[in-house]
């Protein structure tokens, strides 16, 4: 086999590979803009004078900020793409409006008589830089050398200068070229385009299957290195926030508070004695997991929490809605423990019943919010006796106005955080996500009453999850240096 046939053959192998997206592509080489050591230098935890920062500073520092949004939107987005059309909707329309202008021009360049070939020669030149920058990448070596050689600038501009330049075939050339490299997906787009008669139309449909393929191409790199990613991030979003703190040495107050709440919940200094026994029993790991998980929980138990620390406000909103899912999920699961206790036994365990009333449920308290928490508590309150009076009158059991009054009222009391079997269904719930932050690879036991909100619960869990892991990998060493400084500072009396 010659060389030639040799690197066709490499090349070949590339495109399939390419084409119908392999699993083992190799990942990217993402590098580190991060030189931050494990062991973080001793202001961190602690106090450190103001610095004085210039304009150029700040301003970079915006730019870090918004790559770091990306970056991180992507790490905690498993199923983050990026979109074929944008989502702004002016940005949209005036992109609209430009391209839709220069086609109208190049229309009426190619149909004047005779016609002007600038535009469509220039237009073929910028096809050929997107492709040898955004399409191809260093491996497609004789790809390179193709398209440079039928789209060559000198040739084609000798032949726009003696009158035989010719728009289709270079065209009809360089969509056959990009059919080659195209995902499945595209065939169908592809085999339309190529139905174009018109060299308008036929220029315009390459250049909007370029912006697809782009977009493929971006989405299908984020997915086979999204490992890549995740460590990139966690790398660079600790950079970005050691270099806050030395712009405001006190960045890190809310954290450190909320630090040492958590750690006093879970390990409260009671006696010296019940300390040193817990010293004995958490080594450092286990110390910082277990208060990481509790705070983790303080900040979806309420849809304000504080202190809110600065390490998470990069998802304080996507928080924030987890909290409005956390109030749901105890707020329904509540409504049909109380709902069952006045069921009774036969109508609580016939089937379908709890999953019914859970739906209809869901279904009213999708918008629910604490501010609006009395009047979708009266909602569901009319919507468990409605649910029970029919289950009633199925089962041939009899649910008097009094019993229907009594439910009634009985849910309306679950408005406040106090009531009873509201603190138990909440205790329940935080108990069973903290367990899963302590050991997210260790199986963990659905506590009583929670299997009717399973899914729901699950569901919510895996958003949180990857929040929190996150952000712990991430800032592991930050708080770790944090409980260091709260046990020196705060020795047991």
């Amino acid at each position: 086999m010659s060389d030639r046939d040799k690197e066709q053959e490499k090349e070949s192998s590339v495109q399939d590979s390419k084409k119908r997206k392999l699993d083992e592509s190799s990942p990217i080489s993402i590098p580190s803009t991060s030189n931050v050591a494990a062991n973080l230098p001793l202001w961190v935890a602690g106090g450190s004078p103001a610095k004085f920062c210039t304009q150029n500073e700040l301003l970079n520092l915006s730019k870090e900020l918004e790559n770091l949004a990306l970056v991180h939107e992507i790490a905690i987005d498993p199923s983050f793409s990026i979109p074929e059309t944008p989502e702004d909707p002016i940005r949209s329309s005036v992109q609209d409006s430009m391209r839709r202008a220069f086609w109208d021009l190049l229309r009426k360049d190619l149909t004047t008589s005779p016609p002007s070939y600038t535009n469509a020669f220039n237009l073929l030149l910028e096809i050929k830089e997107i492709i040898l920058t955004d399409i191809l990448t260093d491996q497609h070596v004789r790809l390179k050398s193709e398209i440079q050689h039928r789209i060559d600038e000198e040739t084609l501009r000798a032949k726009l200068e003696q009158d035989s330049f010719h728009v289709e075939p270079i065209a009809r050339f360089i969509l056959d070229f990009l059919s080659r490299l195209c995902s499945p997906a595209r065939d169908a787009t592809i085999e339309n385009i190529k139905k174009e008669t018109g060299i308008v139309e036929l220029l315009r449909g390459i250049m909007e299957l370029l912006d697809v393929m782009k977009v493929d191409m971006t989405n299908y790199t984020i997915s086979v290195n999204r490992a890549a990613v995740e460590k990139h991030s966690e790398k660079l979003e600790l950079q970005v926030f050691l270099k806050l703190l030395e712009q405001d040495p006190g960045g890190a107050d809310l954290t450190k508070k909320w630090i040492a709440d958590a750690f006093l919940e879970v390990f409260p200094p009671v006696t010296e004695e019940s300390v040193k026994r817990e010293k004995i029993d958490n080594d450092d790991k286990d110390e910082l997991t277990k208060t990481t998980s509790k705070g983790y929980v303080n900040l979806i138990i309420s849809e304000n929490p504080s202190p809110f620390p600065e390490t998470l406000q990069i998802d304080k909103l996507r928080l924030r809605s987890l909290a409005e899912k956390y109030l749901q999920v105890s707020i329904v699961t509540t409504a049909i423990f109380v709902t069952s206790n006045i069921a009774g036994k036969d109508i609580a365990q016939s089937e379908g019943f709890k999953d019914q009333v859970k739906r209809n449920l869901i279904a009213i308290s999708n918008d629910i919010e604490e501010k609006t928490l009395n009047e979708t508590v009266d909602g569901i309150a009319e919507q468990c006796v409605k649910d029970l009076k029919e289950a009633s009158e199925k089962l041939q059991k009899e649910f008097t106005e009094e019993q229907q009054q009594v439910l009634r009222s009985q849910i309306k009391t679950i408005k406040e955080p106090t009531q009873s079997v509201r603190q138990l269904v909440e205790k329940r719930i935080s108990n069973f996500i903290e367990g899963v932050l302590r050991a997210p690879t260790s199986p963990q036991r659905l506590l009583p009453g929670l299997s009717v909100v399973q899914s729901e619960l699950y569901a919510f869990i895996s958003k949180f999850l990857r929040i929190c892991l996150h952000n712990r990998k991430t800032y592991e060493t930050f708080y770790a240096k944090v409980l260091e400084e709260l046990k020196n500072s705060s020795p047991p009396e």
